[in-house]
């Protein structure tokens, strides 16, 4: 069996690589089967959207909803139905890696590029989750590979896909714009890249993309460019526009998301990149470092004046990771490349223990790094259990919101969004707001009980109890339950100047969870 497969990995690189795939997809698969991770909040947002397919929602454009809306359809609403797109949308961009890398250089160096890929940190968490960067990623994989088949085909049908890629991905993630940008960056400094600069396929290649994603700039126009407003917000530009602390945090976020060596090569390959550049594969390398370069540059810049989350330059490293493994093949640091991908590959082994067994992450100190996803549906069944009778729950936070209407979707109970700012700020306050004129009573659920008197019109505001999780962590997870009824439509903030007393207080000298 090991000479067959060593036969494989050294005369059929592609079968090989292939194989590969399929085992890592099912590992990933399995690992989603034995997971104790609840949903996390944004994941229970994106089900929520899946009920009802849109051409966008609040936040992000619609794909992520698709995805979640067709394996839910197909297996029911388990957190594992939820999150099965993401290692098989995985599988997917993995193998337009290898065949970019193949396209650009050769099976050997796109054997390896596709072994990295599939290893790097990060992905054994995006297989353990759903997020948009993950259909992000396929159709990035995929454009990249229609790029290069452009800049040696010529062919319509590639700038057809190319153009296909770009639209969907930006249905997506809104991300998917550095690909042009990208595009014309290659186009300026790569000769093989300029072999694709053909009217037809290029034109053919922004309509089809301009076609595709026309409907979420159309839902866009028609809702106000709420996903706009809310990127904008997001991207925080404003007061102090110099953050080297938030620098820092991202630059060096980077060597865990795709391995410290790798990242470490990476800087080292650009501090010496006209080594790096060998007269064969200049182009190709240029080409990739076009479309590569821009997403982490930009993030590196968001970061400076405002901060980033480390997985917002992913779209980086279809392109990045398939370059820095070329250079290291070239530069013959192979014992390298293996000990890099053994070692994140062993990343991969012991995420897999810590999402089937919280013990160990409780055991580690590890604990506040997924009390997000963590006890979700003992603590909304408690909530639900104080529902009976009530003729809807209405929720004051985002990602609470999220949680009991995943976890209480069989309860028949119509779940329903506080606004106490009277500014719209996410979905549930745009689409599923609480009216009180339409409810006799409800009962509220709320993590900021300080607020609750100043805002809410209505006459009578009992308190009947509180939910609470301590998970091994410093803060627990604690809401507050109201009733709420007798709405007085001429009452408004002012009737109640300051809240009563106790409930401005800190939890616990806790900051709410």
């Amino acid at each position: 069996m090991i000479d067959r497969i060593r036969d494989l990995w050294l005369t059929r690189p592609a079968i090989f690589f292939a194989w590969l795939l399929v085992a890592v997809t099912l590992i990933r698969i399995g690992g989603l089967a034995i997971s104790n991770l609840n949903l996390g909040p944004d994941e229970a947002q994106y089900w929520w959207w899946s009920r009802n397919f849109e051409f966008g929602y609040f936040s992000k454009p619609p794909f992520i909803a698709w995805m979640i809306g067709t394996t839910t359809a197909i297996f029911g609403n388990g957190e594992m139905a939820v999150r099965l797109s993401s290692p098989l949308a995985g599988a997917i961009t993995g193998w337009f890696v290898f065949l970019t890398a193949r396209r650009l250089y050769d099976e050997r160096t796109a054997l390896w590029a596709g072994v990295v890929w599939i290893s790097i940190p990060i992905l054994h968490l995006g297989s353990s989750i759903i997020s948009t960067d993950t259909p992000l990623l396929m159709f990035w994989s995929i454009g990249l590979f229609a790029f290069a088949r452009l800049s040696d085909t010529k062919s319509p049908l590639d700038g057809a896909l190319m153009g296909a890629a770009i639209g969907f991905g930006m249905l997506s993630k809104y991300a998917m714009i550095y690909f042009p940008l990208g595009l014309a960056i290659a186009f300026a400094v790569s000769p093989r890249a300029r072999q694709a600069l053909k009217p037809v396929p290029l034109l053919i290649a922004a309509a089809l993309a301009v076609l595709i994603f026309l409907p979420n700039v159309l839902w866009n126009a028609a809702n106000d460019f709420q996903t706009l407003e809310h990127t904008q917000a997001n991207a925080g530009w404003g007061g102090n526009l110099f953050h080297p602390d938030e620098l820092a945090e991202f630059f060096f976020s980077q060597f865990f998301v795709v391995g410290p060596v790798l990242f470490g090569f990476l800087l080292f390959g650009l501090a010496t990149l006209k080594r790096r550049l060998s007269a064969e594969h200049r182009g190709a390398d240029l080409m990739l470092l076009g479309l590569g370069l821009p997403p982490l540059l930009i993030i590196i810049f968001q970061a400076t004046i405002s901060g980033a989350n480390a997985n917002w330059a992913m779209a980086a490293y279809p392109a990045l990771i398939i370059l820095v493994t070329a250079w290291m093949i070239r530069s013959g640091r192979r014992r390298l490349l293996i000990g890099s991908t053994a070692f994140n590959a062993g990343i991969g082994i012991i995420a897999l223990f810590f999402v089937a067994n919280f013990a160990i992450v409780d055991a580690l100190g590890l604990s506040n790094a997924i009390k997000r996803v963590r006890d979700w549906p003992d603590q909304v069944a408690e909530i639900e259990a104080y529902a009976q009778g009530y003729p809807v729950v209405v929720v004051d936070d985002r990602e609470l919101m999220g949680n009991i209407l995943y976890y209480m979707r069989d309860s028949g109970i119509p779940v329903k969004s506080l606004d106490y700012n009277r500014r719209v700020e996410h979905h549930y306050e745009a689409f599923d707001k609480y009216d009180p004129s339409q409810y006799e009573r409800a009962l509220l659920v709320a993590k900021y009980p300080q607020y609750l008197y100043s805002v809410v019109e209505l006459d009578t505001i009992l308190e009947v109890g509180e939910v609470s999780r301590d998970m091994g962590v410093e803060c627990p997870r604690r809401y507050f339950l109201f009733e709420l009824r007798d709405y007085n439509p001429d009452k408004g903030p002012r009737d109640v100047p300051r809240p009563p007393e106790g409930l401005s207080r800190q939890i616990d000298g806790c900051r709410p969870y």
